[in-house]
């Protein structure tokens, strides 16, 4: 019995809304969704959040909804890919007896989710900057009074 591992809880969720609540409780994560194909309008479940939390994270093949999250968390040696349910255990099996690099792999997710932050920011600025523009185009013809509105200031005048 001395030389028996000692196994983590185990707490699987299946609710949505709560994940972030699960993720803070977790060292290692698989996000769903991501190892079955469920058509093009759903692949994969959002990685982001545990990455965020400095969660060791696995994914299956099927992310394209996030795959600019993966492909940088992928650059960063910040995820783990798995093909199917023999990898997924075995993923779990690594993370979950080597915590040292589980950390690890979490703190570099962490740092790729921390370094894209302020992008609502940036965004807003870029539509911002936009409507100034076609504000600036617009409003000189706005503020042009044409001969015909003149005599007929009133869209329902001689109605």
């Amino acid at each position: 019995a001395a030389d028996k591992a000692v196994m983590p809880p185990v707490v699987l969720g299946d609710t949505m809304g709560e994940l972030r609540k699960f993720y803070s409780l977790a060292d290692v994560v698989f996000s769903g969704r991501s190892l079955v194909d469920l058509g093009s309008r759903q692949h994969g479940s959002d990685m982001i959040e545990p990455a965020a939390l400095g969660r060791a994270t696995i994914v299956g093949p099927y992310t394209a909804n996030f795959a600019a999250a993966v492909a940088r968390l992928r650059e960063a040696d910040a995820l783990m890919e798995v093909k199917d349910t023999d990898e997924l255990v075995q993923a779990v099996s690594v993370l979950i007896s080597t915590p040292k690099e589980a950390a690890g792999m979490g703190h570099r997710a962490q740092a790729v989710i921390l370094n894209q932050r302020g992008a609502t920011e940036k965004h807003v600025a870029i539509i911002l900057q936009y409507f100034r523009v076609r504000q600036e185009r617009l409003w000189p013809a706005l503020l042009t009074v044409h001969p015909e509105d003149a005599a007929n200031p009133s869209p329902f005048a001689g109605t």
